[in-house]
């Protein structure tokens, strides 16, 4: 259940799930053609007879060339939260660390990293762990808002 289908399910060889049986590696190819159970690929990083484990849909966000079709996961949009933060979130922060952490913060909690069971849930805090943070954070519809930001102590 990729997080970004909202519960539909697909076969983990057939995501980028990183829950997978074995580490492999990616290399970005076309498919030729498909006859009977044979799978003709081309464009692929690899040594001729390297034995193709899985096959991966294509991603334009992530992979390059950006001009190739991406299948199934193109009825499924990237959901993008519209992110703010509570007034005083940053008020034990030097200036200069701000505007760093306020732009990965917003980059990250844009793509929506609450896990699936989640979703539907009704207002709730959620907690991420980034960095030497904890940040708390609700989401309403669209908009996430990030409440609280708590900093490691660090041991004398």
């Amino acid at each position: 259940r990729p997080p970004r289908l909202r519960g539909e399910t697909k076969g983990v060889l057939a995501t980028r799930s990183p829950h997978r049986p074995t580490p492999i590696g990616m290399s970005l190819g076309k498919i030729a053609k498909i006859v009977k159970n044979e799978i003709y690929l081309e464009g692929l990083d690899l040594v001729n007879e390297t034995p193709v484990v899985d096959i991966k849909p294509f991603l334009p966000i992530f992979d390059q060339p950006k001009d190739l079709p991406t299948s199934w996961i193109e009825d499924h949009p990237f959901p993008h939260l519209e992110v703010s933060f509570a007034k005083d979130v940053f008020a034990d922060l030097k200036k200069e660390d701000v505007t760093t952490l306020k732009k990965q913060l917003s980059e990250i909690l844009a793509e929506d990293p609450r896990p699936l069971a989640y979703l539907k849930k009704p207002l709730h805090t959620y907690w991420l762990k980034y960095g030497k943070y904890d940040v708390g954070f609700e989401i309403t519809d669209n908009q996430l808002v990030v409440k609280e930001l708590k900093q490691e102590l660090k041991n004398p």
